[in-house]
């Protein structure tokens, strides 16, 4: 059986998080997991900050967490896959994306002004799923967001979260499930994740387990 944890920061990219994306790396491997994705905090305050940068500049200066944690990976021998934790500014709330790859956050740039209908629908052409992480955090999501998206985190690692509304909720409109430790320091760390009966080659691979459901979730 294989672990991967599916809601992880680093402190390259994500201002809340103190660890590197080569602490998080380690951090795994000592933990027993097999993987982990990355999935940094993408947000406007972030890509505004870096100015007049290309957006392709831009978007390779988020991916540098990943970079980090995926060097460290490859010597010490855990896998490390990029996902991302995109925040919609017209709702103020967070959703994780999986199964694209950095050259579709190239081509589709500023994806926070989006609205959740639009977003769902370009992950969606790229092959990807989205899932609303943490959605009762602190409080229940407006109306019509879960609606729209693949599926929920019904388990989250931060102790603030109400994981069971969140279960309740998926169970009761038949959405996809995902668990997550959301580790952004030490002590958060390995809390969360999925175990499943085969080693996955990407995120893609990853997606495709989600989606049919053919695993275990960490935590519930």
């Amino acid at each position: 059986m294989y672990k991967y944890d599916l809601h992880t920061h680093t402190s390259e990219v994500s201002p809340c998080a103190s660890m590197s994306g080569a602490d998080q790396a380690r951090a795994y491997k000592a933990a027993g997991y097999t993987g982990i994705i990355i999935t940094d905090h993408y947000y406007d305050g972030f890509f505004e900050k870096l100015g007049d940068m290309p957006w392709e500049g831009k978007i390779r200066e988020y991916y540098a967490g990943y970079r980090a944690a995926r060097e460290e990976g490859e010597a010490i021998g855990i896998d490390i896959f990029a996902g991302a934790e995109v925040t919609l500014r017209i709702y103020k709330r967070d959703f994780l994306v999986f199964g694209v790859d950095m050259e579709f956050f190239i081509k589709n740039p500023k994806l926070y002004e989006m609205n959740i209908h639009d977003f769902c629908s370009v992950v969606h052409k790229a092959g990807g799923l989205v899932f609303m992480a943490h959605p009762y955090r602190p409080e229940a999501p407006p109306e019509g967001l879960l609606e729209a998206v693949d599926g929920v985190e019904v388990y989250n690692g931060n102790p603030a979260t109400d994981n069971q509304s969140a279960k309740e909720y998926a169970n009761e409109y038949g959405l996809l499930k995902c668990s997550g430790s959301d580790a952004h320091h030490k002590d958060n760390t390995g809390l969360g994740g999925v175990i499943i009966d085969t080693r996955i080659a990407d995120v893609k691979e990853m997606a495709s387990f989600l989606k049919n459901g053919n695993l275990k979730l960490i935590g519930i």
